[in-house]
């Protein structure tokens, strides 16, 4: 069995939550339990929101990154500035490892293998995001020059 972490309160059964840093297992079929109990899909959104890969002791640091990235892409009010992060990752191998479709005219979407990422790849993608060139519309012109 595969180690997750909660990174984020998990909402459980008739109110209950799971609190931040209690590890649970992940069977081969996907399927995540907490203390021997069934508790939801790895491959569900709410998993995906709550839990990343632990096996290799770093899963808080890794819901710290997801975190930070999340909220450079979803979080960027400028859509244009925003367009242009998620632009840069599309022309970026490492991030590209780690997208659901690998088409760059559909949304972008996180794989589930993205959860588990090594830290070093997922360092490399909030830099990618951060540093990104910014474009004024309709010009090739860089506004961060």
């Amino acid at each position: 069995m595969k180690k997750y972490i909660a990174y984020k309160p998990f909402k459980i059964f008739k109110g209950g939550v799971l609190p931040v840093g209690n590890e649970v297992d992940c069977s081969e079929d996907g399927k995540v339990y907490y203390e021997g109990y069934f508790i939801c899909l790895v491959h569900s959104v709410h998993s995906q929101e709550c839990f990343v890969g632990n096996d290799d002791g770093c899963g808080m640091e890794r819901g710290k990154l997801i975190e930070d990235i999340e909220s450079l892409v979803q979080g960027e009010p400028d859509l244009d500035l925003r367009c242009d992060r998620v632009t840069a990752l599309w022309e970026d191998d490492t991030a590209k490892k780690y997208v659901r479709y690998n088409d760059p005219s559909g949304p972008w979407l996180w794989d589930d293998s993205y959860f588990c990422a090594d830290i070093d790849d997922l360092e490399h993608i909030k830099d990618i995001i951060i540093n990104a060139p910014h474009y004024k519309e309709g010009s090739e012109e860089n506004v961060d020059n």
